[in-house]
């Protein structure tokens, strides 16, 4: 299994294409969006935002539909509270103590 340093490794020395903005990126939001509101517990699921340059109108980016989903954690016990995330096809990349 791939260690969160060799994942950030891979991302962060990936080659990067750029591509004209695409009018439907939006749309694959949503629909994604909407995947995850029926596949992940609504008590669960804060926000879910589209970000980075493919969620700005008329810039040119990476074809990759950037989604942050904010992941309530309760009780103290992440890995079980983020285990319906496997579900859903997702892995948590990162966590944090904001507390």
């Amino acid at each position: 299994m791939e260690s969160l340093e060799e994942r950030i490794r891979r991302v962060v020395e990936e080659n990067v294409a750029l591509v004209p903005y695409d009018p439907k990126w939006p749309r694959l939001f949503q629909e994604e969006k909407e995947h995850l509101l029926a596949c992940l517990p609504r008590e669960l699921i804060g926000q879910i935002e589209h970000f980075g340059s493919t969620a700005v109108p008329g810039l040119a980016a990476k074809p990759i539909i950037d989604i942050l989903v904010e992941v309530r954690i309760f009780g103290g016990d992440q890995a079980e509270d983020s285990s319906h995330l496997g579900s859903a096809g997702l892995r948590l990349l990162l966590e944090a103590d904001l507390g």
